[in-house]
């Protein structure tokens, strides 16, 4: 037993003398470094977090204290060999602050991604000092000031992702040193300049974004130097001027992405030969001209086609090679001759199984739809508006089982609805306004229960609005305005809580009240039911619409008074009642609502005085014409003042007895000469007075009666004459009250023989000369 003692303290002690010895025999500077780098790191990730604010920062980075060593922190990686800090992946930590230029001492750093959190104030350049760093990524931060030149010094650099953030200037002309760099992502900042030439000759580049930002000129012709590239995006630019060629020789391009420039010229003819990789092409909303080449049939792996929004020309070339093309938008361009055939390319998209996009809207389409849109089994989104198709909706389109988004009009599509529109089970939007459509809408419509909006306005349909469209508990939305719809409307639509966008039932034949009870359409934003033959009083149910912005039910046969309960909308900005029966006083509410900038109660019969509130102060906002009883209001509206109307009916009480008097006086004096006459006939023997005395007499009454009928007509005419002057509609051009009392005055006294104030006057003066 002791032996093996004594034998194992001999093993201690070699091993500790062994131990000791190699210790002592380590170079000084490998042990050094390895320290003093250790703590270089720990100083520098202190400082990192010393930067950060956020309480978030508090909770989401606790392990990094004191008490756990560093290489152990949250998000922080060390190389295995050295301890030292390889890797910081603090990505969605919602951490805010600024980033520490400490960060450039960590000497080991390869990847660093800060990706998605609130990072602001300028990136620090001395990023540059670090030489192993190969990714990154400051990416969806609030970072500002221009993109550091010295980020150059980062030779081996293969990612850098700037994108999503506030940063300003050009691309560092350092960055062309870069020579190891794949992967470039600098969209959705303010960069501007000119897209650098030099980028040309970075080349192992395999992306390129810069989509959104402020660059400009011509897409350099270098670009096709880059023969590894799969990716190029400059949507969203400032760019001009013509597509380089060179674009469309690089082999391996699966992405061009240039939509939203300003790009001009022709797409070459042989595009589709050269780019057989070629997934998408987004060259939207440019200033491209001519035909779409008939080459593209053959970028046989071509996914998206978007070329809408250019000034593209011609027919639509076959697609018959395009079997995996998911998305064709060619809406917005001069495609189509508005002739027969138009739409043809179409059933070459039948092989297209995985087609669920077609817009082809505001183009110059004719022709009719070919039965063959039946076969598109996972068309999601078919859009056909603003062009010039003609003939039937096909029954087919109701095979469409994946559809959604169904928009035919307007164009000039006749005939009836087809009920197979009922089995279009997922379609939330279907429009097919602006059309001839004729016929009843189908009540199969109630089976669309996800739909959200329907817009079958501006066509011929008749009948009555179906009830099964209250099946739709989806509905945000529905426009049946101008056709020939009659009837009553279904009370079960005005029961409809999911209406809160739009409902437009205007320029039809609709009859009845109008069966809203309070509830309804809480939600609404606009209610258009004008010009119909609706009657009965406007519901005080509408009250309750309190989100109503706009409300029209003019033309109708609305009577009554304007609702008290209308005092509700207090989000309203238009309102027009006009063109119905409506009586009664224009209720002062309405001059409280804020954002009332349009108010029509013009051609009722309102009465009373005008409010003077908001809207009334202004002349333009309000229309009050054709109601003859209203007063006051501002000049503009050029309505008699209230007090006016007073004075006239202290008038109406002076004349109209004074009138009466004088008329009677007339009727009186006429009784009496007529009788007269006819009792000088009757008493006188023609024989007896047929003397020369009698004969002058009879002379003598002859001219006295004349003078009398002169002496009345010239009353009548006065008479008429203030009536005249009295009734005229504005209050400066009616006769003043005082003028009217002398003149009556002194018709009565010529007609009963006295003399005027005026001519005793007169007489008085002569006699004193």
């Amino acid at each position: 037993m002791a032996s093996v003692l004594i034998h194992l303290s001999y093993i201690h002690v070699f091993l500790s003398s062994f131990l000791v010895f190699t210790f002592c025999n380590l170079p000084f500077s490998t042990l050094a470094s390895t320290v003093l780098g250790n703590e270089t790191d720990h100083l520098a990730l202190l400082s990192f977090r010393a930067e950060l604010t956020s309480q978030e920062a508090n909770q989401v980075m606790a392990s990094w204290n004191e008490s756990t060593h560093f290489c152990n922190w949250v998000g922080v990686t060390c190389g295995k060999k050295h301890r030292r800090v390889i890797a910081i992946h603090l990505q969605s930590m919602e951490l805010s602050g600024s980033l520490s230029p400490a960060i450039g001492n960590l000497s080991f750093l390869r990847e660093v991604s800060l990706f998605n959190n609130d990072f602001t104030g300028k990136i620090p350049s001395e990023i540059g000092r670090l030489s192993r760093l190969r990714s990154l990524v400051l990416a969806n931060n609030s970072f500002s000031g221009e993109i550091p030149a010295n980020i150059s010094g980062s030779l081996n650099l293969v990612k850098l992702d700037l994108a999503g953030n506030h940063l300003v200037g050009n691309i560092p002309m350092q960055f062309q040193s870069l020579s190891k760099l794949q992967l470039l992502f600098l969209y959705s900042n303010n960069l501007t300049g000119e897209v650098p030439r030099f980028l040309g000759n970075l080349s192992d580049l395999r992306r390129i974004s810069a989509l959104e930002n402020k660059f400009y000129g011509n897409l350099p012709d270098t670009l096709g130097r880059l023969t590894n590239l799969t990716f190029i995006g400059f949507s969203a630019n400032k760019l001009s001027g013509t597509l380089p060629l060179s674009i469309f020789n690089m082999s391996a391009l699966t992405n061009i992405d240039l939509a939203d420039n300003m790009i001009e010229g022709e797409l070459p003819s042989d595009m589709g030969l050269n780019i057989p990789r070629l997934k998408v092409l987004n060259i939207a909303g440019n200033k491209l001209t001519g035909v779409i080449p008939v080459s593209i049939t053959n970028a046989s792996n071509l996914v998206r086609l978007a070329g809408n929004g250019n000034g593209f020309t011609g027919r639509v070339p076959n697609f018959d090679g395009l079997q995996t093309l998911e998305w064709l938008a060619l809406n917005k361009n001069q495609l189509g001759s508005g002739e027969a055939g138009d739409l043809s390319f179409l059933s070459s998209l039948v092989n297209c199984t995985e087609l669920y996009l077609v817009s082809l809207v505001e183009n110059n389409f004719g022709g009719t739809l070919p039965k063959s849109i039946g076969n598109f089994s996972n068309l999601v989104t078919f859009a056909l508006g603003v062009n010039q198709i003609s003939g039937n909706i096909p029954p087919e389109i109701g095979k469409l089982a994946k559809l959604e988004s169904l928009f035919l009009g307007p164009n000039q599509l006749a005939g009836s609805i087809p009920s197979s529109i009922g089995n279009l089970g997922k379609i939330r939007r279907l429009s097919l306004s602006g059309n001839q459509l004729t016929g009843t809408i189908p009540s199969s419509l109630g089976n669309l229960s996800q739909l959200i909006n329907l817009d079958l306005g501006y066509n011929r349909l008749q009948g009555q609005i179906p009830s099964t469209v209250a099946k739709c508990e989806t509905l945000q939305l529905i426009d049946l305005s101008y056709n020939n719809l009659s009837d009553t409307i279904p009370r079960d639509v005005f029961g409809l809580p999911s209406l809160s966008i739009f409902l437009d039932l205007s320029n039809n034949h609709l009859t009845g009240p109008l069966l809203l009870e309070k509830g309804d359409f809480e939600n609404l934003g606009y209610f258009d039911v004008s010009n119909n033959l609706l009657s009965d009083e406007i519901p005080g149910s509408l009250g309750s619409c309190t989100s109503l912005t706009f409300l029209a039910v003019a033309g109708n046969l609305f009577r009554g008074g304007i609702p008290q309960s209308l005092s509700s909308l207090r989000a309203i900005e238009v309102l027009d009642l006009s063109r119905n029966k409506l009586t009664g006083q224009i209720p002062d509410y309405l001059g409280k609502f804020m954002f009332l900038t349009n108010l029509n109660l013009s051609f009722n019969d309102f009465e009373g005085k005008v409010p003077e509130g908001r809207v009334f102060k202004n002349a333009s906002e309000v229309t009050l014409d054709g109601n003859s009883k209203l007063c006051g209001g501002v000049r503009d509206l050029q309505l008699p003042r209230c007090g006016t109307k007073h004075a006239v009916s202290r008038v109406l009480k002076v004349a109209i007895p004074l009138s009466c008097g004088i008329l009677l006086l007339i009727l009186a004096f006429f009784y009496v000469f007529v009788n007269k006459r006819r009792l000088a006939k009757k008493i006188s023997d023609p024989v007896l007075f047929q003397n020369e005395e009698e004969e002058q007499t009879s002379r003598i009454h002859q001219a006295s009666t004349h003078k009398k009928y002169e002496k009345i007509n010239e009353c009548l005419t006065s008479i008429l004459r203030i009536g005249i002057a009295c009734s005229m509609e504005l209050p400066r051009e009616r006769m003043n009250i005082s003028d009217v009392t002398i003149e009556l005055h002194s018709i009565r006294d010529t007609f009963l023989g006295r003399r005027t104030p005026r001519e005793e006057n007169r007489q008085i003066n002569d006699e004193m000369i």
